[in-house]
């Protein structure tokens, strides 16, 4: 019969399981997954899935490096860009006027460089 362990026994796992967002999201599994479905439940974290999702697909990809760098290029890191009303770039809360130039970097490969 199954049973359960004690609360005790239980106290001294928590302490020992890692809770970051590598540990829990990156390697498990099912931690990916309830992180998706609970960032495709909120409207403000679609995009957010949306860019993770294509950044992986960047890392993943061999011959398509170039379209899929162009595609998150022009839905996420050019300002003012627009759907469904919400601007999809990153960035655009930075002041007017400011000129520091934005480098992305993908495992260590120049990505993408523009001024803001």
């Amino acid at each position: 019969m199954l049973r359960f362990p004690t609360v005790a026994q239980c106290e001294k796992v928590l302490t020992t399981i890692e809770k970051t967002y590598p540990a829990i999201v990156e390697k498990q599994p099912i931690g990916h997954r309830l992180f998706n479905d609970f960032c495709n439940s909120q409207n403000d974290f679609k995009n957010c899935v949306e860019f993770l999702r294509l950044v992986n697909q960047y890392d993943l990809s061999i011959e398509e490096k170039r379209k899929i760098a162009q595609q998150i290029r022009d839905e996420y890191l050019k300002p003012g860009k627009m759907e469904n009303g919400n601007d999809r770039s990153v960035g655009n809360d930075r002041p007017v006027g400011h000129k520091k130039p934005l480098t992305v970097r993908i495992n260590n490969q120049h990505f993408f460089e523009r001024s803001l």
